[in-house]
């Protein structure tokens, strides 16, 4: 019986050229569609500690991208939703 390698998933495959801020949101998307990787960042109550983990799981699915970029991409949201009236 024949393995799967150890990235085999669409995500983990690094782009060529691919820039932080599209790491983060094909990794959200991964996120997203993976009950037991949404649950996991879930578990984080704190924004520190969800900003930790989010780039410690991205890097395991081969998404390069910062603490910086993940607070940036969490104020971009949050300004988008006071926005449109969400919050």
């Amino acid at each position: 019986m024949e393995s799967k390698p150890p990235f085999a998933d669409p995500v983990s495959v690094a782009h060529v050229g691919e820039s932080a801020t599209e790491a983060l949101r094909r990794f959200h998307q991964h996120v997203l569609a993976t009950p037991g990787l949404f649950a996991r960042l879930c578990a984080e109550k704190e924004r520190e500690g969800f900003v930790t983990r989010m780039v410690e799981l991205g890097r395991e699915h081969g998404c390069g991208f910062t603490t910086d970029d993940v607070v940036n991409g969490l104020n971009a949201a949050r300004r988008e939703w006071l926005e449109r009236g969400i919050l």
